[in-house]
């Protein structure tokens, strides 16, 4: 009998009963708290108790999962325990560093008894004694999902699975963390077979059109994340791509680089110590400072153009909220007083506002605010069930770029700034129109360039990320890493003083 401990969101309950309903039809013993907490027992014993008495865990993921300390919790004991961890993509959202590595199945883009076959197929690979279902018939599938390998986001191959009457649907895509791993043009696609399976790759391009005027190699140097060392750590490079080098060198996951105003220091978020916290490095790797200490997660760090203050989201309310200190770490003060999900600050260049993204309204929107915590905030992006993630100012304050599903698949956006709280709203103007998944913008500091991560499955998953550059304009698209490895969270330094 398989026994699988089933974390999720609340919101995601519906469909949490479901699969759990389905694969215990199948023959599987499934922990869920809805149905396996004796009334009046302890709530926190009871999920340890699941916890210890299960082989693996299917971690439901969806943005409401992912900002969820109690889900985070669950799915890291698994981890920490070297327990097998199977990601379920429900709704679609930005993946967490350690799961980057691990297979899941897509529920999100496909029919429901599609994807379920395809976890039983996962499951059995895994010792989990469960009966198959019954084999569909003879179909031609055309497909962007089938079983993946969770990415630093989502991809953009197209692949076609020929499914005969005795096959299931299974693609076992050997990778990390996504990133893209490039075709040559001209190439044949490649087939593959897994029990029965043929798989076709058809290659999509990426954009490799160098610069329409080659710049020299600029002063400033180009932070990032990497997994070329085996984990999430933090590199530099020149800003041609060359000269890439690990300033972090930490067996825990470092991520989210941001640079001081004067290119001297790093700000970053690491496990190194169990949580998420706030760390600063020199811009050479060196005298690495704690500047955080809770018990919470802390993450996505951004510098104050006066140098005098870090931006960062934190879940110690349980959502994630903004927060301001003094780049020493002390006087910390929470700002905006949204609801739901505070992520990714970016001040204003005048230091007076941060633009960031928040999901009270159901899917992540872009709002601002004044940096003091007297402050409301102003949503300044309106779609309906798009997400508008990782927002990045410009330089001179006229625009800020964003990453957004609003035309189907993770673009590069542009919209005005206008003036908080009167923001002129316009409607966003793409920069890239790819099929590939592109996201968080970085701009260079004098405003010419932007850099962005690259997937070229528009899921990203299945291939390496890759670090991109392309004009302010979207002109000249072309990679600054080769997708060896995976490269993700670009930040550009400023100009040195």
């Amino acid at each position: 009998m398989a026994h699988i401990f089933i974390s999720y969101s609340r919101k995601d309950e519906v469909f949490a009963r479901k699969l759990a309903t389905s694969l215990s039809d199948l023959g599987a013993e499934v922990w869920i708290d809805v149905d396996d907490i004796p009334v009046g027992m302890n709530w926190s014993a009871a999920i340890q108790q699941g916890l210890d008495t299960c082989d693996l865990i299917l971690l439901i993921v969806s943005p409401d999962s992912m900002a969820s300390r109690n889900v985070d919790n669950e799915w890291q004991f698994y981890l920490d325990n070297n327990k097998p961890v199977v990601p379920i993509l429900w709704r679609p959202t930005r993946l967490q560093f350690q799961l980057n590595r691990l297979e899941y199945v897509d529920f999100s883009k496909q029919e429901y008894d599609v994807a379920l076959r395809q976890l039983v197929v996962n499951l059995r690979g895994q010792h989990m004694d469960l009966r198959l279902l019954p084999p569909p018939p003879s179909v031609t599938i055309s497909n962007k999902g089938a079983v993946k390998r969770c990415g630093f986001r989502m991809p953009s191959c197209s692949i076609q699975i020929a499914v005969s009457f005795a096959a299931l649907a299974l693609v076992l895509v050997v990778g990390g963390y996504t990133f893209l791993s490039g075709t040559v043009a001209g190439s044949r696609p490649a087939t593959a077979t897994f029990a029965g399976v043929t798989v076709v790759t058809s290659p999509t391009t990426a954009p490799q059109t160098p610069l329409a005027t080659p710049i020299a190699l600029l002063p400033e140097q180009i932070a990032y994340v990497s997994d070329h060392d085996g984990n999430a750590e933090i590199y530099v490079m020149d800003t041609d791509g060359h000269n890439q080098r690990n300033l972090t060198n930490n067996p825990a996951d470092d991520s989210d680089p941001a640079w001081s105003p004067d290119s001297k220091y790093i700000v970053f978020s690491s496990r190194r110590d169990g949580n998420a916290e706030i760390y600063v490095m020199g811009a050479d790797g060196n005298n690495v400072r704690r500047l955080t200490n809770t018990k919470y997660d802390n993450a996505n760090p951004a510098w104050s153009p006066d140098g005098q203050h870090i931006a960062f989201v934190s879940n110690g309310e349980g959502n994630w909220h903004l927060y301001v200190m003094d780049t020493n770490g002390k006087n910390l003060t929470r700002i905006g007083n949204t609801f739901g999900n505070d992520l990714a600050p970016a001040w204003s260049p005048n230091g007076q506002q941060i633009v960031f993204q928040n999901d009270q309204s159901g899917f992540p929107q872009l709002y601002a605010v004044y940096s003091n915590k007297e402050a409301a905030w102003v949503r300044i992006t309106t779609t309906t069930r798009t997400y508008d993630q990782a927002p990045a100012w410009s330089p001179d304050g006229r625009y800020i770029v964003f990453s957004s599903d609003r035309d189907g698949n993770f673009n590069i956006y542009r919209i005005n700034s206008g003036n908080i709280p009167d923001f002129e709203i316009y409607d966003p103007h793409a920069l890239t129109t790819s099929s590939a998944y592109e996201g968080s913008p970085a701009w260079s500091p004098d405003g010419k360039y932007i850099v962005y991560d690259y997937n070229k499955n528009p899921n990203g998953i299945n291939n390496k990320w890759q670090i991109y550059m392309m004009e302010a304009n979207g002109a000249s698209q072309r990679p600054l890493t080769d997708g060896t490895s995976n490269a993700t969270h670009p930040a550009w330094s400023p100009k040195p003083k």
